[in-house]
């Protein structure tokens, strides 16, 4: 039962990893394409 409870919350950890890594690098990604675009 512990281990079952332990890889639940592995995942939901890993989950709010994935979410705090990908919005500011799809946010950061969008402002060097802006950029690019404009300087170029």
């Amino acid at each position: 039962v512990a281990e079952i409870c332990f890889q639940a919350s592995e995942k939901t950890i890993w989950q709010i990893e994935i979410t705090l890594i990908v919005i500011p690098a799809r946010a950061g990604i969008r402002l060097v394409w802006f950029r690019l675009f404009f300087v170029s």
